[in-house]
């Protein structure tokens, strides 16, 4: 009902509106006619009275009855209007009419006229007739009376009718057709507005209505269009701003997590370190005694010997938890990048040469210098450089690749092995604290999250690609000026 509700308003606007002109003008226009055909018809039964006048009274006169019967009988002969024709002298006597039969003696009677023209209107059998006697020689001889139906006026007046009312229903179709074509211009915007306020209403604010129109209805369309866009805007603001508190909350509850992680490591680390001391101590003196007393070939001092380096991995795994629960300095200096690899490389060079690796290095262009810690970014190149290692136990390739990226203002360093490589799964938790790829007891899980935070300290990413038995590469971009980067 409302879809069409406005539309079809406005069709019956029309129509009452033409429906009301079209019976005030056909009642308008039936008045004049018949008026005017009234008028006409009486001045013509007026003009034919004063013929027979002109040509009767000398017939009178001369009592010429037969010639006088002929006039009239010629007159009605003449003129389908004329019902009769009759006249009347002074005594009363009928002179001469037109009917078939004996005059109608209650004619006369109804038709008796005074000295001047008088017109009397006549119910007969035969319809309406207007009587219109004028006295003949100023009443002196008498008086003749024309009878004019009313039949050729209401056939006019029916004619006129009919053509009056077929151009209403023609105005009425034409007025049909135009309501319905306004009816459609205005509530076809109406209807969009509606469905994209619908839209809204569910959710969907991105309504744009596409209406061009310079009037009323195109000022509505543009209002609502802003309104719509100035909704998907801020709805987008506070998507937005609940994405940044969610990751707010969710950064201050991984640093509160991490914080507390780091004291237990550190007071864990600090509990042990001291015992361990004294054990591997012991184990050393105790080696050394039964290396004196025991005889050749005993077992004795290859077991004090494994139980030093089980005791040394302790310390080492202590010494990874003291790293991971110092927080990092931020005292940061201008770097030479290329100058740290190379350094980093030469503190590794045995290491390769003893693990069967070859290490090659691509320069792209020249490095930068940047702002940044040295000791924590070398731990970061030394930390990959072992997990390349690990990752090729019978040997391999290292490839080091460096280069400036402009569009970033970044610098690059990828680390690339020929290693066993990571499966997808564990890719998604190689950044994970206390998650590692290597067998039970080679490795703490703490490496590559404390990578991730130095880089992360610098304001710069590290990301990783890697397929099983395809190697792996890290990627490690670093800002020039010190700005954080995207990603």
């Amino acid at each position: 009902m409302l879809k069409y509700g406005l539309r079809i308003k406005i069709i019956a606007c029309f129509f009452g509106l033409i429906l009301l002109m079209g019976i005030l003008i056909t009642a308008m226009v039936r008045q004049k006619i018949s008026t005017a055909l009234r008028e006409q018809y009486i001045n013509k039964g007026k003009n034919l009275a004063v013929s027979i006048n002109a040509q009767g009274e000398h017939l009178i006169l001369v009592d010429d009855m037969i010639a006088l019967q002929g006039l009239v009988d010629e007159i009605k002969l003449k003129d389908n209007d004329v019902s009769y024709a009759f006249l009347v002298g002074n005594d009363g006597k009928v002179l001469a009419h037109t009917f078939d039969r004996k005059f109608p003696d209650k004619l006369l009677a109804v038709c008796a006229a005074g000295p001047d023209n008088n017109v009397i209107l006549l119910d007969t059998e035969l319809g309406m007739i207007r009587d219109i006697s004028v006295p003949i020689l100023n009443g002196k001889l008498g008086i003749t009376h024309i009878g004019i139906s009313e039949h050729g006026i209401q056939v006019a007046i029916s004619s006129v009718t009919f053509i009056i009312i077929a151009i209403v229903l023609a105005v009425m179709i034409a007025g049909a057709i135009t309501a319905f074509s306004i009816g459609t211009l205005i509530t076809r915007p109406l209807r969009q507005l509606t469905t994209a306020a619908q839209e809204i209403s569910m959710g969907d604010f991105n309504q744009q209505i596409s209406i061009k129109s310079k009037d009323e209805v195109g000022t509505l369309t543009a209002a609502f269009n802003r309104m719509s866009k100035s909704l998907e805007e801020q709805r987008e603001k506070i998507i937005a701003l609940g994405n940044e508190q969610s990751q707010l909350q969710a950064q201050m509850f991984q640093q509160e997590k991490m914080s507390v992680i780091g004291q237990l490591s550190a007071t864990i680390a600090h509990e042990l370190n001291t015992p361990l001391n004294t054990i591997l101590l012991q184990a050393q003196l105790l080696k050394e005694e039964l290396e004196e007393k025991s005889p050749k070939g005993e077992n004795g001092p290859g077991d004090i010997k494994m139980l030093e380096t089980e005791i040394a991995r302790c310390k080492l795994i202590v010494q990874n938890l003291l790293d991971f629960s110092r927080q990092p300095f931020n005292e940061k200096e201008p770097a030479d990048m290329e100058l740290l690899l190379e350094k980093t490389l030469q503190i590794m060079k045995n290491e390769f040469a003893l693990r069967k690796i070859i290490v090659s290095r691509v320069i792209v262009n020249k490095l930068p210098e940047i702002s940044a810690n040295v000791n924590h970014l070398q731990q970061v190149f030394l930390n990959l450089l072992n997990n390349a290692m690990d990752a090729m136990p019978d040997g391999g390739n290292i490839t080091i690749t460096s280069g400036y990226i402009e569009d970033d203002n970044a610098i690059q360093i990828a680390i690339k092995d020929t290693g066993t490589g990571i499966t997808k799964e564990d890719l998604k938790r190689i950044f994970d604290y206390f998650f590692t790829t290597k067998e039970p007891g080679k490795g703490t899980g703490l490496g590559l999250p404390i990578c991730k935070q130095i880089v992360n300290d610098h304001g710069g990413t590290i990301d990783v690609q890697s397929e099983p038995d395809k190697g792996s590469i890290f990627i490690i971009k670093l800002p020039v000026n010190g700005e954080r980067l995207n990603g």
